[in-house]
């Protein structure tokens, strides 16, 4: 009896959150646009490891995108097409001679971020994979410092807190990796013996959308 009391409250609890997204005016898939910066947290593992002791410096960069979401009940689905552009400066100090050089890189990525969520009122939690589907990467003055070439993990994962406003939405993300990327760098760019190092990427991501 009390089994059949409790399916009971459970089937009542979901009727009522079903009635309350329908009188709500919630569309079952949604359609919008998104813009907002990253920033990142870099560390090179063996930093020293070459005749250079390398060091970086993260800066503000910006993403811009297209997202549609699933709404089922308290929980959605969400999948992203981003356009991400990461920049940091690296630092290279000779062990030699403390010749110290410096660039600036950039690294723009388009990725396909894939995002199960759950409502509460206004506010949301995400979190899934992100699948990388283009990498490139510039190097400013690099001529004068390091030639930098990253190879992002296909897929990585992401976490996040929303918050809903009518059709406005804003996001707090963090974008994490299960494995690191490799750089490969050159120092100076035309030294023809490049090395190759473990970097672990982590960004925080600050967002405002808009929904259709």
């Amino acid at each position: 009896m009390m089994m059949g009391r409790k399916w009971i409250i459970a089937g009542l609890l979901s009727f009522g959150v079903f009635c309350a997204m329908s009188a709500s005016g919630q569309r079952p898939i949604e359609f919008g646009v998104k813009a907002g910066i990253n920033t990142e947290n870099i560390d090179i593992v063996h930093p020293s490891s070459g005749a250079f002791i390398l060091s970086t410096d993260a800066k503000v960069g910006y993403q811009v995108g297209i997202m549609s979401r699933v709404n089922l009940a308290m929980f959605h689905i969400q999948p992203e097409l981003l356009y991400n552009m990461h920049r940091y400066s690296m630092y290279a100090t000779a062990k030699d001679s403390d010749e110290r050089t410096k660039s600036d890189v950039r690294i723009n990525t388009m990725e396909v971020p894939v995002l199960l969520g759950m409502r509460l009122l206004m506010f949301r939690v995400n979190a899934g994979p992100v699948f990388n589907v283009m990498t490139d990467t510039s190097v400013k003055n690099g001529s004068a410092g390091h030639s930098v070439m990253t190879t992002r993990p296909s897929v990585s994962y992401m976490l996040g807190v929303g918050l809903d406003l009518g059709k406005l939405n804003l996001d707090v993300r963090y974008n994490g990796q299960f494995s690191r990327s490799e750089q490969s760098i050159l120092i100076p760019s035309t030294d023809p013996q490049g090395k190759d190092y473990k970097v672990k990427i982590r960004t925080w991501m600050f967002s405002i959308g808009y929904m259709f």
